[in-house]
């Protein structure tokens, strides 16, 4: 994966090869980015389930998505604090926030596929 970093390394004409990443700076960056497209992911399941709830049913999906948002944080923060103020921090909870997003959206996705007669599918 090519990375060109908005503010960062493309404003100093450089792009990240996340494949052959060989500092600390451009191994964040790409953890980083691998965090994004994760939470992307995340947010087209959130969207796409939502479509699908009434009212109440939407209601509630943000309640425990917002639940959720802070456990993730304090989540990440907790794996990533045996590192904390160090360099490699920002990787270690860019990784934990991935795999948690990634967690997460096929959580949300399972919940599109109820089978008939499931009383437990949210509504």
């Amino acid at each position: 994966m090519l990375l060109a970093w908005g503010d960062g390394l493309a404003a100093q004409g450089r792009d990240v090869d996340c494949g052959a990443a060989a500092t600390q700076s451009a191994l964040n960056m790409c953890a980083a980015a691998a965090q994004a497209a994760a939470e992307a992911e995340m947010a087209r399941a959130y969207e796409a389930l939502e479509m699908r709830l009434s009212a109440e049913g939407r209601a509630a999906l943000g309640e425990a998505q917002g639940a959720w948002e802070v456990f993730r944080r304090q989540h990440c923060a907790f794996v990533a604090g045996g590192v904390a103020g160090g360099s490699v921090a920002p990787m270690i909870y860019s990784q934990c926030a991935r795999a948690q997003s990634a967690a997460r959206t096929r959580e949300l996705s399972a919940l599109m596929v109820c089978a008939e007669g499931d009383l437990a599918c949210p509504r």
